[in-house]
């Protein structure tokens, strides 16, 4: 939903360029139905969940996928957690840094 606000700029003081979803999902109140359009946002996305996640199951976070024009995806075989092997950890990374600015803290 955020996103979508976002992308729209019909909420002041937002100013993210990306969004990580871990173990997201569409909310299914009714009042919410407005933030999911049939065009999808270009907002940037990396969505992370496990295919034996029981709190989200994997369907509800694979179905939010098709609300973003090209989401990057990683899913684990585990549960409602957020991995932290090495592979993860290289994909959170390659994501992040597009987003990584010449000058910004840490950057060379």
């Amino acid at each position: 939903m955020l996103c979508a606000l976002q992308e729209s700029g019909q909420e002041a003081g937002l100013g993210f360029r990306f969004a990580l979803l871990v173990a997201g999902f569409r909310s299914l109140c009714v009042a919410h139905a407005r933030f999911y359009t049939p065009q999808p946002l270009a907002m940037p996305t990396l969505h992370v969940f496990g295919d034996a996640d029981r709190v989200i199951p994997a369907p509800l976070s694979q179905d939010l996928l098709s609300v973003f024009h090209s989401p990057q995806v990683i899913t684990h075989p585990g549960g409602h957690y957020i991995p932290a092997g090495a592979a993860q950890k290289r994909a959170y990374i390659q994501f992040l840094e597009q987003f990584l600015s010449k000058g910004a803290v840490g950057s060379s």
